[in-house]
C-alpha cells in the first residue's frame, strides 16, 4: 500500500465565539394565480453570522480553491460559563468537564466548513474525506482550524513518481 503524501497544513485561528450553523427557516409563497409552494430560507441571525465569519475567513484564504481530499480539523473553544463555581471552571479550564449543552459539535462544524467553502477553501466540501473536531472550554474562546491538501496522482505518470519516491 502506498502512503498518503501530505502537503503542508494550513492553521490559524479566528477569534470569535464559535457558533452552530441553524436551521433554515420555512415559509409558504402564494402566486398571483392562487397557487402556494413552500420554500426554505435562512434566517438573518446566520446570514450575519456567516458574514462575519467570512470576514475573518478572507484573511486566511488561498490563492486558488484546492480541488484535491482535504483532511481537516477544528477546535471550538467555547467561553466558560460564568454562572459556575470556580471549582467547575478550574476542572474545566484543565479539560476535566467538557461543553455538553448546545450547541452541538457537528452544526459548529458545519458552519465553519460551509463558510470556508462560500470563501473559495475549496471547490466543494465533499473533498474533506475525513475530520477531526473537538469542543473545549477555554477563557479565550475561538475557533482553531488546521486543514491539510493531499496529494494524489492525476495520472499513470505521477503514480509512478510517487510509488519510486517511496
Amino acid at each position: 500500500m502506498i502512503a498518503v503524501t501530505y502537503n503542508q497544513s494550513r492553521r490559524f485561528t479566528l477569534d470569535i465565539i464559535p457558533t452552530a450553523q441553524m436551521r433554515d427557516k420555512i415559509g409558504v409563497l402564494k402566486s398571483k394565480m392562487g397557487r402556494v409552494r413552500g420554500m426554505s430560507y435562512k434566517a438573518k441571525e446566520q446570514k450575519q453570522d456567516e458574514f462575519y465569519i467570512s470576514g475573518l475567513l478572507a484573511a486566511h484564504r488561498p490563492e486558488t480553491p484546492f480541488d484535491c481530499p482535504i483532511v481537516f480539523e477544528m477546535t471550538a473553544y467555547m467561553p466558560i460559563p460564568k454562572s459556575k463555581p470556580d471549582w467547575w471552571k478550574e476542572a474545566a479550564r484543565n479539560g476535566v468537564i467538557f461543553p455538553t449543552p448546545k450547541p452541538d459539535l457537528d452544526n459548529i462544524l458545519k458552519n465553519i466548513k460551509d463558510c470556508m467553502t462560500k470563501m473559495n477553501y475549496w471547490r466543494d466540501d465533499s473533498l474533506v474525506i475525513e475530520e477531526h473536531a473537538y469542543e473545549l472550554y477555554s477563557d479565550h474562546p475561538r475557533w482553531l482550524i488546521k486543514y491539510t491538501p493531499i496529494f494524489q496522482p492525476s495520472n499513470k505518470k505521477e503514480y509512478e513518481e510517487m510509488k519510486a519516491s517511496r
